[in-house]
């Protein structure tokens, strides 16, 4: 139990990464991106601002303990990112994501739309940002890269709902015992107009596996786009943790400027 704990900890710091996997590419809702690239020559710039708290965490037969000896304890992680992202051709995107200590590289294809379906693969890289000194040799869980790929799926059910669907897998540059062997994330997100507002809702699970134990979380994030102008929008999320193992249970924010140049 100490170990499990330990290497919780220690993952704990490394979480922003672990999130971000492949996240550079224009998105189409919260989580999920759907499989159409933005036009050809035209570039997103997002700007966004996340905020996480936390002060629990799900042990391995999922029951809720504190992390803190005392109530009063919790960690807040507050985050600014800049996203940036280009298409090459009609079915070809490539984009990055600046956080606060790393750096994604992506692409997404477009391999086909069908009518109301539409299907595409992404793939993309985290590296560490920021100046530190690092012991090639000796790497800590900070300063190890990921790389991820995956597949997109959307799907129009109505000229107002449609549903993108994700599931990435990450793998690591390098091993390290508190790093999982690799990491699963699964993302479901629905969106719906209503008038000039796109309420929108996704479903997010990640898995990871270490050695002797495994992570898993399910995180419920709903919220609303709001279209300013047609190249200017706001999406305002709320992401609440609601089933996990071995990982903290968190709740946060989100909200995002995306403006089309």
């Amino acid at each position: 139990m100490k170990k499990i704990l330990s290497i919780f900890l220690i993952y704990s710091l490394f979480v922003g990464v672990v999130i971000a996997q492949v996240g550079g590419v224009s998105g189409s809702k919260i989580n999920a991106v759907n499989h159409v690239p933005i036009a050809v020559g035209l570039a997103e710039f997002e700007p966004s601002y996340n905020f996480v708290r936390y002060n629990q965490q799900w042990n391995d037969d999922g029951d809720l303990l504190s992390i803190f000896s005392s109530s009063d304890s919790i960690v807040i992680d507050a985050s600014f990112n800049l996203r940036m992202a280009y298409a090459f051709t009609e079915k070809l995107e490539f984009g990055c994501n600046l956080g606060t200590d790393y750096s994604n590289w992506s692409a997404k294809y477009a391999l086909f739309t069908d009518n109301k379906l539409g299907l595409g693969l992404l793939a993309g890289a985290n590296f560490p940002f920021g100046f530190q000194v690092v012991d090639t040799k000796n790497r800590g869980v900070d300063q190890i890269g990921t790389y991820g790929i995956g597949v997109i799926a959307s799907y129009e059910l109505s000229e107002q709902s449609s549903l993108d669907f994700n599931m990435q897998r990450q793998d690591y540059f390098q091993k390290h015992p508190a790093l999982p062997s690799s990491d699963l994330f699964i993302y479901l997100d629905y969106g719906h107009y209503i008038g000039d507002f796109f309420m929108l809702t996704s479903m997010s699970y990640q898995h990871s596996s270490f050695d002797g134990f495994e992570q898993n979380k399910l995180t419920f994030s709903p919220g609303v786009s709001i279209e300013m102008k047609p190249e200017y929008l706001i999406v305002a999320n709320a992401n609440f943790d609601i089933l996990g193992k071995n990982i903290e249970k968190s709740m946060g924010l989100s909200v995002a400027f995306t403006i089309t140049l």
